[in-house]
């Protein structure tokens, strides 16, 4: 079990080491997205599953440095980040739908040497809450560090560790991958042990991803009597095998879009009382979409065009 438990929290940490690559952009920004899962049936039991999201996350630069020498620059960036998301879930297990809110607020900070390798530090307090509970919320702490070393000019390095407790014990992780640089408009990023990401910008206002990663969500949900004879608190957890394609579009110097389209294979739910397991199915592979609008913070006119 206790395999198990770890591997999924290794598959989890390489997620959040993409997240934090993806989602701390050096001139900030604030996106809306929306998102669908249209209804899947259980394969396992008699049932359906659905879910529809909608969704906040910013990143607002607090502090810029740059200081120049002979031998190059170096860049440093504080920033606050935050995100809130609101899923409408319909499960067959659930007498009426179940609206789970999930939050993040924390810091972050970024900085490149003068031999332009990178470092990051993302810290945040988190939730993921059935409206239906009525007790305090159980915090969340996450902690992602990470470096990106530039090995020779195609290849870099990453590395780091990831702190969290996301699946109700606290565990630290490391993080290792690498970064190929593979002509200039396409790279790839591979985190072990299962995030592989294809990017192609063939100009600067379009970059299509190809992205294979574990899909994975835990949230506290309330009993209302769904199990008999246990307590109101619950956590519910979905894992998964994530498959999609997303554009990128910049419509102008300060707005954004972006579509996603995937599925969701070998998806399997789970609800669970602490660590005893009180019902489990799996689900047939899940088509999704999601579309965002994006607003970037205007960049400082000071920062050399290949730091942005």
């Amino acid at each position: 079990m206790n395999r198990i438990l770890v591997s999924i929290l290794l598959v989890a940490s390489s997620c959040l080491a993409q997240e934090a690559i993806d989602n701390n952009p050096l001139n900030g920004m604030i996106r809306v997205s929306f998102g669908r899962i249209p209804q899947t049936n259980f394969i396992t039991n008699s049932g359906a599953y659905e879910s529809r999201w909608s969704g906040i996350n910013a990143v607002i630069p607090v502090h810029r440095a740059m200081n120049a020498s002979n031998e190059g620059f170096s860049f440093q960036q504080y920033s606050l980040t935050g995100t809130l998301r609101r899923n409408t879930t319909e499960l067959s297990l659930f007498t009426e739908q179940r609206v789970i809110t999930t939050g993040r607020i924390g810091i972050s900070w970024i900085y490149i040497g003068e031999s332009k390798n990178l470092y990051l530090i993302n810290s945040s307090l988190g939730i993921a809450e059935d409206k239906l509970l009525g007790d305090s919320p159980e915090m969340r702490f996450t902690l992602t560090t990470l470096g990106l070393y530039r090995l020779s000019d195609p290849f870099r390095l990453i590395y780091g560790g990831n702190y969290s407790s996301l699946f109700g014990r606290d565990l630290l992780l490391p993080i290792l991958g690498m970064q190929w640089q593979i002509h200039d408009e396409w790279s790839s990023t591979v985190i072990l042990p299962f995030s592989l990401a294809i990017r192609y910008k063939p100009n600067s206002s379009v970059a299509l991803k190809l992205g294979i990663s574990a899909a994975g969500e835990r949230a506290r949900i309330a009993n209302q009597g769904t199990v008999v004879l246990s307590s109101n608190d619950l956590q519910l957890q979905m894992t998964g095998v994530k498959i999609a394609v997303r554009c990128t579009v910049k419509l102008s110097e300060d707005f954004g879009m972006d579509a996603e389209f995937g599925s969701i294979a070998r998806r399997s739910i789970k609800l669970m009382s602490g660590s005893s397991t009180l019902f489990s199915t799996d689900i047939n592979t899940a088509r999704y979409f999601s579309v965002g609008i994006r607003y970037s913070f205007s960049v400082d006119e000071n920062i050399p065009s290949e730091v942005e």
